[in-house]
């Protein structure tokens, strides 16, 4: 079933971008309310600020929840920011999704009252192309390399254990992205040989090993260590990363292709007028075309978010120097979730594989 209803925190994002995060975030939501009058939506920030943006009201139909000033309380206890307000509502159960470009520590800070106990830490999770389709990587910003825990050999077990958590998660939204019940793991590294990747990547190879001669065999076929190059062949559906590798993964794959789109322009307009005119005219499209055309057949949108799994409400994640056409995309995203996501629902697909 779809969402019952999605909140947008009008406030997340870079200020220091031109156009503020409020108004930037005005085009993406109002082509969408255009195109989807079916879902309930529910802005969240500065009421003012808000009103400004859309023209001097709000948008027909839509509720708006204010915040006050940051580090500032609400009514009680919540958190008076638009953060504070969303997972409030998320926590009653008013919103089933949340759309935000907030700082992803504060993000996921803030969130605590709406994890689901029994899945472990929640997972921001990112799906990238590949010759074969598409493959996720189960975390790109949630988990990094700290810990609390006083000797490295335990904190290397629960940065294992904490990846192993997360690929499961992560291979719920992966089965319906895929289009597959018995997914591929793989475990990203720098080489599939033995001695190579963290400590944390050998205890949590051997961890999969171990837990893949129970009926988690049945769903998970795992093929060990993968290069980034491997993943992208196909090789994996799921790839197993702490957050700050994900993160840097992510970051590096959405640069690579913007440099590339950018060459292909460069390289077309340095053509002579003549063949310009051949490409565009005689050849069937121009240069924009084209480039468009290789970006929508990698399954690759204006602009790129990632799912937050783990909540009471699935969560979509936006660049804070988002664009007015990728807060359109991360939004439209959100809407096609279905509670299959919920955290209740993720709780009852995989829990008896999650280890505490």
């Amino acid at each position: 079933m779809a969402l019952k209803g999605i909140g947008i925190d009008m406030d997340g994002g870079d200020a220091t971008v031109e156009g503020g995060a409020t108004i930037r975030l005005v085009y993406g939501v109002e082509r969408f309310l255009k195109e989807r009058r079916d879902v309930n939506v529910v802005l969240y920030g500065n009421e003012r600020e808000i009103r400004d943006a859309f023209g001097g009201r709000f948008p027909d139909g839509v509720e708006v929840v204010g915040s006050v000033d940051n580090g500032s309380r609400g009514k009680g206890r919540v958190d008076g920011t638009s953060l504070g307000y969303l997972f409030r509502d998320a926590e009653q159960g008013k919103i089933e999704g949340i759309y935000t470009a907030g700082d992803t520590s504060q993000v996921a800070r803030k969130s605590t009252s709406i994890r689901v106990k029994g899945l472990g830490m929640p997972t921001l999770v990112a799906d990238f192309p590949s010759t074969c389709g598409k493959f996720v990587v189960s975390d790109v910003g949630f988990t990094d390399g700290s810990s609390k825990e006083k000797y490295y050999s335990k904190a290397v077990d629960k940065w294992a254990k904490t990846m192993f958590n997360q690929g499961l998660v992560a291979s719920v939204y992966a089965r319906s992205l895929c289009g597959k019940d018995r997914l591929t793991w793989g475990t990203l590294s720098i080489g599939i040989e033995e001695h190579k990747g963290s400590d944390a990547d050998k205890a949590l190879d051997e961890l999969v090993r171990e837990r893949i001669k129970g009926d988690l065999g049945y769903l998970v076929n795992y093929v060990g260590k993968v290069e980034p190059r491997v993943c992208l062949e196909g090789k994996a559906d799921v790839v197993l990363a702490n957050g700050y590798i994900g993160n840097l993964v992510l970051k590096m794959g959405e640069a690579s292709v913007g440099l590339i789109g950018r060459k292909i322009k460069d390289r077309a307009y340095s053509l002579p007028l003549w063949r310009q005119f051949i490409l565009k005219y005689v050849a069937g499209g121009s240069i924009k075309m084209i480039r468009d055309g290789v970006l929508s057949e990698l399954g690759i949108e204006s602009g790129s978010s990632a799912l937050g799994l783990g909540y009471k409400a699935v969560l979509v994640k936006d660049h804070g120097e988002f664009s007015c056409e990728s807060a359109y995309h991360s939004i439209s995203r959100l809407a096609r979730c279905d509670d299959s996501l919920l955290g209740d629902k993720l709780l009852d697909s995989v829990g008896k594989f999650i280890i505490e």
